[in-house]
């Protein structure tokens, strides 16, 4: 991915649904999936959960082995918060460096 058109494919996500300028975890995910489903990220998934009590949240990076036929989390404190697409912008560029190093150490 390339910071520049990650962070024009998420300025267009904000903008199409006129988005307030400060994101949580709901609006981080709702962002992310969208970028998955249009092919802008191809190799890994920012999922939310929660602990079985609900009491707490985070979002989480997966990435599905092909190898080993099972996701793999890659980070369990992804993103909590951002105040600008660029600042999403940069935790995806970072997620995407540590995917491709588990790939490696998997052999994918």
């Amino acid at each position: 991915m390339k910071k520049k058109e990650l962070i024009e494919a998420i300025q267009a996500r904000i903008d199409e649904r006129e988005l307030e300028p400060s994101f949580d975890m709901e609006m981080i995910e709702d962002i992310c999936f969208e970028l998955e489903q249009s092919g802008v990220l191809k190799d890994f998934e920012i999922k939310q959960r929660s602990s079985a009590d609900g009491t707490d949240g985070w979002l989480q990076v997966e990435y599905w082995s092909k190898k080993l036929r099972h996701s793999v989390i890659v980070d369990y404190d992804f993103l909590d918060t951002a105040e600008t697409a660029e600042e999403i912008a940069d935790a995806l560029l970072q997620t995407e460096k540590e995917v491709n190093e588990v790939k490696e150490i998997l052999g994918e």
